[in-house]
């Protein structure tokens, strides 16, 4: 069996779990985004701006797609050949699990451990933990765009108000997934890419 972590090593209760690059990705949007950042130097677009715009819109708000789409285009006054490339960074169709998820969930739940989703993200990880069968090994869900606020910012905070300080947290970021959760007492584990 392929288990992305070893859960012998666990000795907190809740296990907290990111979502892009742990459980999840998208070939697709890491082409898109490539693509969309190559078109942004010819079509001289801050990079930087662009990215902020979007952590501050699609991780912070409950926006739906297309609103969300017409916003960005709209604020950077984007020709309208970046309107599929946009959709596709923000469509749900577009992720997939990564090999082993399922196994390791199974296993994570058959041994009683309660498991959080913690996840920047917008309204399609929402859509897609909804339609897949991650449902139903979650106890809860923070999502970003909920609390209004990301992992590098207070959503850790809500996480311990709720949860306390008996969690581990697994993810494949440095900073937001290992670093940042010790801060607030939690145990955290960095799942190699």
């Amino acid at each position: 069996m392929n288990y992305l972590i070893d859960y012998t090593k666990l000795n907190r209760e809740n296990i907290l779990i990111d979502f892009w690059g742990t459980l999840a990705e998208s070939k697709l949007r890491e082409k898109q985004w490539k693509d969309l950042f190559l078109n942004f130097n010819k079509d001289n677009i801050e990079t930087q701006s662009f990215l902020k715009y979007w952590k501050e819109r699609w991780f912070k708000l409950e926006i739906t797609e297309e609103q969300f789409k017409e916003d960005i285009i709209y604020a950077f006054n984007l020709k309208k050949d970046y309107s599929e490339k946009i959709f596709n960074l923000i469509n749900y169709k577009n992720i997939t699990l990564k090999k082993g998820v399922l196994e390791t969930l199974s296993l994570l739940k058959s041994r009683n451990y309660r498991i959080y989703l913690v996840s920047d993200c917008g309204l399609d990880t929402l859509k897609f933990v909804n339609i897949s069968k991650l449902k139903d090994f979650f106890s809860w869900e923070f999502y970003s765009f909920k609390y209004k606020t990301t992992k590098d910012e207070n959503l850790y905070k809500f996480v311990k108000e709720e949860l306390g300080e008996n969690c581990v947290m697994i993810g494949d970021n440095q900073k937001r997934d290992y670093e940042i959760p010790r801060r607030y007492g939690f145990d955290s584990i960095l799942i190699k890419k």
